[in-house]
């Protein structure tokens, strides 16, 4: 998935609560979604879904992939 952008859905499967977010490199999205170190910066610590990936683990979540898009129509989806 590197260099590759698209719209993608995380869902906790402790609780069913669930976010929907985009990238212009979806291969880097999830890997600093597996990287606790980034997610305890002072820049992504108040993310509702940083504290959830903090609080439950990355263990108990699953990607969903919506979509693939062009990075010209990201905004736009």
């Amino acid at each position: 998935m590197k260099n590759i952008s698209g719209i993608y859905y995380l869902i906790n499967l402790t609780n069913g609560h669930s976010y929907v977010g985009s990238s212009k490199n979806l291969g880097s999205r999830m890997q600093n979604s597996l990287n606790t170190g980034l997610l305890i910066s002072k820049q992504n610590s108040n993310m509702p879904i940083t504290k959830a990936l903090l609080k439950h683990g990355h263990e108990k979540f699953s990607v969903v992939i919506i979509e693939y898009v062009d990075l010209d129509l990201l905004l736009d989806r």
